[in-house]
């Protein structure tokens, strides 16, 4: 995700503006997920609702992380070229703090994880 200054951090318009895709892969995702929600629920040995939240979260997360940004949307325009790999590791706790990039990430992935939590002991759980 893109990193942004402080103040500007949660403005809905800036983020959609630097992650394009993000808003188009989400209302898919929503909707990918409610066609199959009773399948993934059958695979997951869940609810069908857990089922959707499943798959709803790897769409987000998709829609975030891997579609491409708009040009410039990073400091310095280096990123434009290609992954940012300044930072290999686990986050330090004044970056996970700060309402930017780091938070972000985290915050993406939330919902997966409780998902992830929620689903029933299984042999398809790990996977």
């Amino acid at each position: 995700m893109p990193n942004h200054r402080r103040d500007d951090v949660l403005r809905i318009p800036a983020l959609a503006a630097d992650l394009p895709w993000f808003l188009p892969g989400f209302a898919t995702s929503v909707v990918i997920g409610f066609l199959v929600r009773h399948r993934a629920a059958r695979f997951l040995g869940a609810s069908p609702l857990l089922g959707w939240v499943v798959v709803v979260s790897l769409g987000i997360i998709a829609s975030a992380t891997l579609t491409p940004l708009r040009e410039g949307a990073f400091e310095g325009g280096a990123q434009a070229e290609g992954c940012d790999f300044s930072r290999v590791g686990l986050a330090s706790l004044k970056d996970i703090l700060e309402l930017g990039d780091t938070f972000l990430n985290i915050l993406l992935f939330i919902p997966l994880g409780a998902a992830l939590a929620l689903l029933p002991r299984s042999r398809r759980k790990p996977w």
